[in-house]
């Protein structure tokens, strides 16, 4: 084939494989960064359109990535928390039905360039902002608002319908599999139950909530807190006596956990 038929290239850094900065980061990885950085020259040309105070970003939404990728929804998120626990991108959720917005950092742009990295200046291409505002961005990055609950809405719905919309809510489909369908169905019914109830608390670990403040937790609930729930699960080694319990309160504090967990690792990368 001739190079005039060629009509498109991705642009792929030779950074990513000859730099260590990268060394760790499997192929796929790599490919889906190289793919994230094509995408931000085209809002880079459309910067009008594609910036805000963060800076320069771009949507790049979870089932385009499994297209281009190939791959199922559950691998594609692992790969954007890998690359943001690598401290070269981070994201922000979007509301009302909006995608979610990916910000490159400097820290990869420096890697690109071959030029020392400042960890403690992890902040996206063309932002004005401090280290310690772009910190709290990455910390809040699992802050939803564009769920399907409010606390009215909850009270009065159906349990069924309930079940179906958590469903759909969690990725059900993308993230079941033979070894964690009991346990997900578990958390599909204790979801379920604290959006539904009509009871004024909810026990979590050995306090009872308030329901409104229980429902605000459960509603944040995605695909990414399920899976760090089961993980969770997996990793105990403790023999679980009630188990409907112990899911409650890992449910209940999955959001607070992760985003302690990336506020820890983003002072790791730029500590």
């Amino acid at each position: 084939m001739k190079k005039s038929e060629c009509k498109s290239f991705i642009k792929f850094p030779r950074a990513l494989i000859e730099s260590p900065e990268f060394s760790d980061l499997s192929v796929e990885a790599k490919v889906l960064l190289a793919l994230i950085l094509d995408r931000y020259g085209v809002s880079e040309i459309n910067a009008e359109r594609f910036t805000d105070e963060r800076g320069i970003f771009v949507i790049f939404t979870i089932n385009k990535i499994c297209e281009n990728l190939g791959c199922g929804k559950t691998k594609a998120l692992q790969l954007l928390r890998i690359l943001e626990d690598k401290g070269l991108i981070f994201r922000i959720r979007g509301n009302n039905c909006k995608p979610s917005r990916i910000y490159i950092t400097r820290l990869f742009f420096d890697s690109l360039k071959n030029e020392p990295v400042k960890r403690e200046k992890q902040t996206p291409r063309g932002s004005e902002n401090k280290p310690r505002e772009v910190s709290k961005a990455v910390v809040n990055y699992n802050n939803k608002s564009n769920n399907k609950f409010s606390n009215n809405k909850s009270s009065i719905i159906g349990f069924e319908k309930t079940e179906d919309e958590i469903r759909e809510q969690i990725e059900y489909d993308c993230i079941v599999c033979d070894e964690n369908k009991e346990l997900l169905d578990e958390i599909v019914m204790i979801i379920s139950d604290v959006l539904s109830g009509t009871s004024p608390t909810v026990r979590v670990g050995r306090d009872d909530m308030p329901r409104g403040l229980a429902v605000s937790r459960f509603c944040r609930l995605d695909a990414e807190h399920i899976l760090y729930v089961l993980s969770g699960i997996g990793r105990n080694t403790k023999k679980i006596n009630n188990i409907k319990a112990y899911l409650t309160t890992m449910l209940y504090n999955a959001p607070a956990t992760m985003e302690a967990e990336a506020a820890a690792l983003f002072a790791r990368h730029h500590g």
